[in-house]
């Protein structure tokens, strides 16, 4: 047989299908991969900068979110909460002046804070302290830009059409609130505000978040969507599925995603545009279903996301696929392209926030040890941590391919890999659809691009998987092909 060439990666990672029709251009596994840097090509991510320091050891970050000064950059805030140190209360710090000490002291532990920045000041609620908002000025519990005195004590909120909106007040789990129209500094609770009941009667739970597209907000129950215009929340709910927290849902681009596992055989991450959602991670020609029946029941309330332009992203645990456990994983999807791809990070990342540096948008997400962290930082290819920086694994697994012949194939002495900084490659070999990995040992390099590794025992099977695996050391990984020179076709079937 001739050689085999895998030299197109574009489509990244698809794990649910029948092996002889899978697309060429996928794999089965990317893991700390990109496929959208140089088309074609596998490229390793790019890793994670700490902002400002450390908040308290070993506590999750229950909220996180930058207050935006339209008129003095100079007076932007980002905001984290968190329980202090020993658990008894939450306090809220400025994450980069934290030696400064806590700017909000003495909340109720645990309650997960939702902020919101709208007419120069930036609300925080939790639905159980006083309801508070911070402009350059400081903080204040009562009047300013939100009518604080006077604001329903939810804690959800969103502003749609120069109205703020509130949910999960404890009496009226099913209610949405709105204020009247702002007049250019502030909203009234007390005049043109109303509300509207979300369709108590459909078995839905109570309301769990709030998002929007153009033209809508939307509501979310436990398990139904609904869609708001403010003249109508139109008569049935959009579709009978639901979340389980507000973190899970993400804006970019004019579209709204979410996860979901509302309803049986439905578990999965949804995109709308306003009209009946779609599962992308189920209902597409490249699915991850068995990443997400990976998550865990326990793990759904801790499900957060983030989103670009191209990128919905969700954190959602340690999860356990083939047999294989990936800690604190992040599932990408790149919508334009219709890619997903697998991240695994040295903490778990609980909450996701804008973060405006330098006139830019970038990402950043606090964790479940106290700490801050900027994502995809530009020339920065480690992961730090609260101590120190550490590589991360770069994998990519093909999909088992019998290769147009079902007779049991055998490799030969070697395998080639071109690419570049591949100086830590390891390669493994799958066959037969069986996770137990063959060491392809031997290795030498012909030159900066290409690598090849020589095979110290018979890779013998019907079908064969290969595994490259390499790890970031400052510099980026790229694999542009995989070679099985010659690979050998036997005249028998088993």
């Amino acid at each position: 047989m001739a050689s085999i060439k895998i030299q197109d990666f574009s489509g990244a990672m698809l794990s649910d299908a029948n092996v002889s029709l899978s697309p060429a251009n996928t794999v089965n596994l990317l893991l700390n991969g990109e496929a959208d840097i140089e088309i074609g090509s596998v490229v390793s991510r790019l890793g994670r900068a700490t902002v400002g320091t450390q908040m308290v050891d070993n506590m999750t970050v229950l909220g996180l979110h930058q207050h935006i000064d339209v008129d003095t950059a100079a007076n932007n805030k980002l905001f984290g909460t968190i329980n202090a140190s020993g658990g008894a209360t939450s306090v809220i710090y400025d994450v980069n002046d934290v030696a400064g000490g806590a700017v909000v002291t003495g909340l109720t532990a645990s309650k997960k804070m939702r902020s919101l920045t709208f007419n120069g000041a930036t609300l925080f609620i939790n639905g159980t302290d006083a309801e508070r908002s911070y402009t350059s000025a400081g903080w204040i519990t009562t009047a300013g830009a939100f009518d604080l005195a006077n604001i329903p004590a939810g804690n959800l909120c969103i502003e749609f059409l120069d109205r703020v909106y509130v949910a999960g007040v404890a009496a009226t789990l099913t209610r949405l609130f709105y204020s009247g129209v702002s007049g250019g500094s502030t909203i009234s609770w007390t005049s043109g505000n109303g509300y509207v009941d979300i369709e108590p009667e459909d078995g839905g739970g109570p309301i769990t978040a709030l998002g929007k597209v153009p033209g809508y907000v939307l509501v979310f129950k436990e398990r139904s969507l609904h869609r708001w215009n403010f003249s109508s929340a139109f008569p049935e709910s959009l579709i009978q599925i639901g979340t389980p927290s507000q973190e899970s849902v993400v804006m970019g681009g004019g579209l709204c995603a979410f996860y979901s596992n509302s309803n049986e055989n439905a578990k999965g991450f949804y995109i709308t545009n306003g009209s009946r959602p779609v599962c992308i991670s189920q209902d597409n020609k490249r699915p991850i279903k068995k990443w997400v029946d990976a998550i865990a029941s326990a793990s759904e309330a801790n499900i957060a996301g983030w989103a670009t332009n191209r990128y919905f992203a969700w954190s959602v645990g340690d999860l356990t696929v083939d047999g294989e456990t990936y800690s604190n994983v992040v599932l990408k999807y790149n919508r334009i392209l219709n890619q997903w791809s697998v991240r695994t990070y040295p903490t778990e990342f609980r909450v996701f926030a804008n973060y405006l540096l330098s006139g830019v948008n970038t990402t950043v997400g606090g964790d479940d040890d106290g700490s801050v962290y900027r994502l995809d930082k530009p020339a920065t290819y480690t992961d730090a941590t609260t101590t120190t920086t550490a590589n991360f694994p770069v994998k990519i697994r093909t999909h088992h391919n019998n290769f147009g012949e079902n007779k049991e194939k055998e490799l030969a002495d070697r395998l080639v890999i071109r690419g570049k900084n591949l100086n830590s490659i390891k390669c493994f070999a799958y066959v037969n659809e069986i996770l137990d990995p063959i060491a392809i040992n031997g290795k030498g390099f012909l030159n900066k691009v290409l690598s090849v590794l020589g095979i110290g025992e018979t890779i013998k099977g019907t079908t064969i998987s290969v595994e490259v695996s390499g790890e970031s050391a400052g510099s980026p990984v790229y694999v542009r092909e995989i070679e099985l020179p010659e690979p050998k076709v036997l005249n028998n079937y088993v």
